[in-house]
Parts: structure tokens; sequence; C-alpha cells
């Protein structure tokens, strides 16, 4: 019996976790949050800093930044500019907040940076917003526990497409959640402990870590993404109308009718740039569509203008400089089956007036990505197009009909291509126009492309769709999963916090994340089983040789 004790020693030894190591040194988190989907995290060993200005300073050095822009005043200092992305007159100002680890939430400062103590573990975060009538603004979605959120459609409003954390580098759900809808579309917007999705069946918040339903909207049935706003999310529906619904339950804030009820009648997805939200309709009734902004931040319900258009459809708006862009499908009839002129990429001020349109040689139903200065986005006419703000056309290579959102990143254009029912691909460009690289795949590439870290993501539209990892160097497959049930997948992947989020034409939304590496079998772990199995078989003999009473 003496055995017993050491058998239990021995698998106390095995499921004991190895200690933790402490971090070494001491260092805070500081956040740029830009105000229009970028982050910029910085990590700062402390080494005499003690308050937030000189924390903010070093931050921004170890970030390669220019020079801070600030103003000082008897009462403390101002900040100004990050990286040249200015703040200022009358409401783009840049805030200071304080991580709250007991509320586990974003805090205004009680002090200036320069009056501001810091140390260890702490986290502040610098956030460029508008401010409403009480001259306050809404935290950064950005937090240390999710510290790069997906947060609309594309990403931010350039619509570049690029992640602000690495995906899966194999795929395995974490968990899946079937909405009972027959299609699922959108792409989920992955935020605090969220995940929100439109469905055809209506619009859900599932639990981010368990795909748990938190809330559901029935009445709020369409493909538009949401767009996180404040404490509730922007999404347009099919009855017409642009919903702010509260993220905590799912009620509404206010709405605003847009459009006349129809099926993909607000498809596009909003988006959100300095308290104004931007979105295009489709009428349906060959009376066209229309570019709308909608102010959030003064009065939520005002219209602030309206631009007749031919009927945007899934194009979603993008901000290049001091313009709107977005994709125009030109006129339709009720069923959506023929186009017709005009259709392009439509330029509008932000206050309203037209500044260009640039026709095309197809309906645009891709979402332009903007960078460098350039508009990137696709047609049904097979072309990629490269237009600068000025409405000029840098450059179009021909790579089949697409309705593919592209994707920019560090120089390189990501396309998917292929129309329904038949092949498709994944194409990289320079942006200068230079093929890099093409990938086919299982089907048609319907959806937009992300970038997340080294890697390209794309889904198929295909009877089994599949979502596909591509290296960005070299387009090879890293990767291929198909979900179960099978299905078309239309939908966009989501990226945040190293977990890919989709939605599927079956109805089921899936989070897939990187399977847990085994534990490694080290000599101590190797000994410790040799001398488990001897105890085991100890133990055995013994039973069996011991007298039977």
């Amino acid at each position: 019996m003496r055995a017993v004790p050491l058998f239990l020693a021995v698998c106390l030894l095995l499921t004991t976790p190895a200690p933790v190591r402490a971090h070494e040194g001491d260092s805070a988190a500081v956040l740029f949050d830009f105000g229009d989907g970028r982050y910029a995290w910085a990590h700062v060993d402390l080494n005499g800093i003690a308050d937030g200005w000189n924390l903010t300073v070093a931050a921004n050095e170890s970030l390669g930044y220019a020079p801070l822009d600030f103003t000082v005043f008897s009462i403390g200092i101002r900040l100004d500019g990050v990286d040249g992305e200015q703040g200022g007159w009358p409401d783009w100002w840049w805030h200071l907040y304080v991580w709250n680890e007991t509320l586990v939430a974003w805090e205004s400062a009680s002090a200036g940076a320069s009056d501001l103590p810091v140390a260890a573990g702490d986290a502040i975060a610098w956030h460029r917003a508008v401010d409403d009538a009480a001259f306050s603004s809404d935290p950064p979605v950005a937090t240390p526990v999710l510290p790069s959120p997906w947060t609309s459609f594309r990403g931010g409003a350039s619509n570049a497409g690029v992640a602000g954390s690495s995906g899966p580098a194999s795929p395995r759900p974490a968990w899946s959640y079937d909405s009972g809808s027959r299609e699922a579309e959108g792409t989920p917007a992955v935020f605090g402990a969220l995940v929100i999705a439109a469905t055809d069946s209506g619009l859900v918040a599932l639990d981010r870590g368990t795909g748990t339903r938190r809330w559901f909207r029935p009445d709020l049935q369409g493909m538009s993404s949401p767009t996180v706003a404040g404490e509730g999310v922007l999404v347009g529906a099919w009855d017409g109308r642009l919903h702010h619904v509260r993220t905590t339950d799912g009620a509404e804030l206010w709405n605003v009718s847009l459009v006349s009820p129809g099926r993909n009648a607000i498809s596009s997805s909003p988006l959100l740039y300095k308290g104004v939200a931007y979105v295009g309709t489709w009428n349906q009734t060959d009376a066209g569509g229309e570019l709308v902004a909608v102010n959030l931040s003064a009065n939520p319900n005002a219209v602030l203008w309206r631009v007749p258009t031919g009927d945007i459809h899934y194009s979603s708006p993008a901000i290049a400089g001091d313009l709107v862009v977005v994709g125009v499908n030109g006129m339709a009839d009720a069923s959506g089956a023929t186009w017709d002129l005009p259709y392009g990429l439509l330029a509008v001020h932000r206050n309203g007036a037209v500044a260009w349109f640039f026709a095309t040689d197809g309906p645009v139903a891709s979402s332009p990505a903007v960078s460098a200065g350039r508009i990137f986005f696709t047609t049904h006419g097979s072309r990629l197009y490269a237009v600068g703000t000025d409405g000029a056309e840098a450059w179009n290579r021909t790579i089949g009909f697409s309705t593919s959102s592209p994707a920019v990143s560090a120089g390189r254009v990501f396309v998917g291509n292929g129309s329904l029912g038949g092949s498709g691909r994944v194409q990289a460009f320079t942006t200068e126009g230079t093929s890099v690289w093409t990938t086919p795949l299982n089907g048609p590439v319907q959806s937009a492309m992300v970038v997340a870290g080294e890697a390209v993501y794309a889904t198929t539209n295909a009877p089994e769709g599949r979502v596909y990892a591509l290296g960005a160097s070299d387009g090879t497959v890293r990767w291929s999963w198909t979900p179960s049930p099978p299905d078309y997948i239309l939908g966009s992947a989501a990226i945040a916090g190293g977990r890919l989020y989709v939605a599927v034409d079956s109805g089921y939304i899936y989070a897939l994340e990187t399977p847990e590496p085994p534990i490694p079998l080290g000599p101590g772990v190797l000994l410790a089983v040799a001398v488990l199995l001897i105890v085991i078989v100890a133990v055995f003999a013994y039973v069996r040789r011991r007298p039977r009473d």
C-alpha cells in the first residue's frame, strides 16, 4: 500500500502547471487611437518615467513617429497631433483615458497628462474623437483585453482591410452558432466581449469567448455589416432605415429612414468618420440610389445631405482625404437582374458637394480601398482600377469578373475574382500595378480580402465554400477550412485577438482559432511518465498477489 502515496505524488507532479515567469522590467502601455479604425500600441519600460506625458513621449518615439505636436498652457499640456494626424477645432480632439482594471473599462483621466501619475502595469490611451454637446466623447474601442478589435466591414475608414492582430496559424473552431437563417452574409463586428453579425433573419450579438447568444433583433434583417459607434452599433436593414442599436441589450437608440423598404434596400455597410455616418442605398424601383450622410454627434436623426446616384449595392464608402468615395452599381430593376448606366466610382466632398464621377467598364459592387493617395476597386467588367484622389486613372488591370473588395498593405493590393458557379482566384499586385502572384481556389472569391500579419484571408462562394489563408509574399495556401455543414461563403472574415470570425450561408457563424500546442515533453516530464508507469505496474502486481479474504 506504500505505493499509493507515491502514485498520488507522481499524478500531482504531472498535473501541476509550470510556474509563470514574472514580467521582466517595469512597463506601462500606451494606446494611440486615431479615430478612423487605426490603432497603435506601445509598451514602454518606465525607467524613471512617472507621469503620463513623458510616458506618451516615450511611446511615440518607440513607434518611430514624428515628434508630437502639442501646446503648453499654464495648467498643463494639450496634445494636438500624433504622427501628423491633427485634432482641433471645432470638436476633433485628442482625449486622454486611463484603464480601470477593476471596471475593465477606459475612464477619462482625472488629471492632465503631465500631472497624471503612472506605474508599472498601467495603461493609458489617447483617442482622437468628436465631442458631443456636453464636450465629452466615447472611449476607445481597443482595450488591453482586446487590443485590436474589428469595428466595421473593412476595419477602418480607409477600407484597407488590414487587421491589427495576426490570424489563426491553422484553423480550429473555437465555437459555432446557428442563427437559424438561410443566409448570413455580413462581416461580424468584434469588440469588447461581443461578436455582432447581420443575417437574413436578424441582427445577433454573441459572446466573444463562447459564442452564446446575448441578444437578437429579428426585425433588423439584412447583410449590412455593423459598425461600432459609441454605446451602440450602426447597421442598415431591409426596412430602409439606418439603426443605432445599443450593444449591451440590442435596444433601439434611434433610427432614421433613408429609402423605401425592400430586400437589399441598405446592403451597403455604414462608415463612421468624425461623428458622421455615410451609407449607400438601393431604391429597387428604377429610381436609383443615394449616398447619404447622417450626423451622429449633434443631432443623431439629422440627415446632413443626400447625393442621388445609381444604385449602391454591396459597396461601402471609404474616406480619401476630404472625399467620401463609393462604388455605384448602376440602375437596376426590382429583381436586380439588369444593371444600366451610370456605374463607376463616385467621390463626394464631406460637405455633400460632388467632386467627380469615374465611369468604369461595368458595375462596381466592391468597396474602394484607399492607400497612399490612390483608390483601388474592382468591377463586374473584369477590371481592377487604381484612381487618384483627383479622379484621374493611374492604371487598370484585367482580372475577371469581380465583386471582391481589395485589401492594401505594405505596397501590395490583394483581390479576388469569379462569378457565381464559376472558378475563382486571388491575385496580388504592387500598388503600381505589377502582378506579383495568382492563386486559384475552389470557387469564386466574391468576398473582401483581409490582411493579417503575413497572411491574406479569403472565402469562396461555392457549394463547399472554404476559408483560405494565403502567404502574402507568394500566395501559397497555408491552410483551408470547410465549415460543417458546408455551404456557400459570401461573407468576409473579421480578425481580432488572433481569431477569425466568419458567417456562412448556412446561417452558422464561426470563430476559428489556432489549436493549443501540445505540452512539450521535456526530460523531467518523460521521467515522471516513466515513474508513473512503473508505479501503475507495481500497484497492479501488488493487488493481484494480495491474498483474498
